[in-house]
């Protein structure tokens, strides 16, 4: 079916990328980079032309369906980008099929740039979160449905962000004890610790969150590429 053949065409050009990866290791080092840039979107713009199945017209829609679509899939739940990005990224949004035609990624180059800086500042504070008790006793506020949010207005905007989704993840946790403690019937009759039940629960949400942290850590810029390349030919 036409699901199918799309994508069977994402894994073709993913295995062109990586045949061409390694031609293009013959280029000097000033130019390779930008070299196999080239060749990629070229790729894409032919396989985009040669799908007879479901053609792509190359225009301010399909800018502006791929522009979206390659911002959900970088920062689908807006854990890192903050509405300066968004507003300088937005330039681009009519001008993804301009850029394929002349094989640029200048798009994808500016949003992953500001993506790795915001996701590096992340990484800065999300333990320092979870190294203080959160205040339980703080009546707060926070949405939880991705589709529904904007993006943060600044960086102590997202900071407070991730403070009140990190004290959310700590309370689904104690929600948990709190459930098992009452099921298990060898502890009828005891009384649970709030705030070792608090802390075992901010040690669990570190441990998560530094392993998530380290499965982006592995991804490089390649990957990213395959991410932008999806966006274009869904």
């Amino acid at each position: 079916n036409m699901t199918i053949l799309k994508n069977i065409n994402k894994f073709r050009i993913l295995l062109l990328i990586a045949a061409i990866g390694l031609g293009l290791a013959f280029y000097p080092p000033e130019s390779k980079a930008e070299e196999k840039d080239k060749v990629i979107m070229n790729i894409i713009y032919q396989v985009l032309r040669a799908n007879h199945f479901s053609p792509q017209e190359l225009d301010d829609n399909f800018s502006d369906k791929a522009y979206d679509l390659f911002l959900e899939n970088l920062d689908y739940s807006k854990r890192f980008l903050i509405e300066e990005d968004r507003q300088l990224l937005e330039q681009y949004r009519m001008l993804i099929d301009d850029q394929i035609r002349r094989s640029d990624l200048t798009f994808f180059n500016e949003a992953y740039a500001i993506y790795q800086e915001r996701y590096h500042a992340v990484k800065t504070f999300y333990k320092d979160i979870l190294a203080q008790p959160f205040d339980l006793e703080k009546d707060e506020n926070l949405e939880t449905d991705d589709e529904k949010k904007d993006y943060a207005a600044n960086m102590a905007d997202l900071q407070d962000r991730w403070r009140k989704y990190l004290k959310y993840r700590v309370l689904l946790r104690m929600d948990e004890m709190i459930m098992d403690h009452e099921k298990d019937s060898s502890t009828t009759g005891t009384e649970m610790n709030l705030l070792e039940m608090e802390q075992k629960a901010r040690a669990k949400e570190l441990e998560t969150h530094e392993d998530w942290f380290k499965a982006l850590d592995d991804l490089e810029r390649i990957d990213w590429i395959s991410a932008y390349m999806n966006a274009i030919t869904a």
